[in-house]
């Protein structure tokens, strides 16, 4: 019923479910301390990939941050460990998975590089970037090829996520360099949110802020930063 009723309002709305950022699985978590993988999340995770596919969409972000963080060596073993058992049922529906982590640019680029499956892709949180101290530049230049999404989220270095613009975000270089990485796909907003009523505000100015960045982009040069 959740399906049918969001699909009415989609419709209603004039909007579309393009993807879903499974936040659930910080908790639950899908690879567990000890590299291992939880067969039961597992299951729940292709009963969401088939609910996203009944919603005509086309992804499912999986986060590896915070409570679901990779900290040790058999952790991020168990994340491989975890692609290749779902990669035959994710051919099967044809839904991409995004993956979220916070690991360095470097371990990430091998591990994508080892994959290298075409439903397999990153997804690329500009705000969670910042909190950790990333550049931009290193990351976009190792993970810009296996890039299927970007969340656009300003957070301060070391902290939580505040306005666009009042963090520690690049915001102008991050555009400047997915353009140069030939990056054609959706951006999502996962701004710091405001009061309720004024969320409709909200959105509209940082929707007007991202169009803008995109802009800028097409004339970045890097060199000259």
């Amino acid at each position: 019923q959740g399906v049918v009723d969001i699909r009415q309002l989609a419709e209603d709305c004039k909007v579309h479910v393009r993807s879903i950022c499974a936040d659930y699985y910080m908790t639950h978590r899908l690879v567990c301390p000890d590299g291992t993988i939880d067969k039961l999340t597992v299951d729940h995770l292709f009963w969401l990939i088939n609910q996203i596919r009944n919603l005509g969409g086309e992804y499912v972000v999986l986060p590896f941050v915070d409570f679901s963080s990779l900290k040790t060596p058999i952790e991020v073993g168990g994340l491989e460990r975890l692609i290749n058992e779902i990669i035959p049922g994710v051919e099967k529906q044809g839904v991409e998975i995004h993956l979220e982590t916070d690991l360095l640019p470097n371990v990430l680029a091998k591990i994508m590089d080892r994959v290298d499956h075409p439903l397999i892709r990153l997804n690329y949180d500009i705000g969670n970037s910042a909190s950790l101290g990333y550049d931009p530049n290193t990351e976009v230049s190792l993970l810009g090829e296996h890039l299927g999404s970007v969340h656009v989220k300003d957070r301060l270095l070391g902290g939580s996520t505040v306005p666009l613009g009042e963090g520690n975000a690049d915001l102008p270089t991050s555009f400047g360099l997915l353009h140069q990485a030939k990056f054609g796909r959706w951006f999502i907003l996962q701004a710091a949110r405001q009061k309720e009523n004024e969320e409709m505000e909200l959105t509209v100015k940082n929707r007007k802020l991202v169009e803008r960045y995109c802009r800028e982009a097409t004339t970045y040069n890097s060199n000259s930063v």
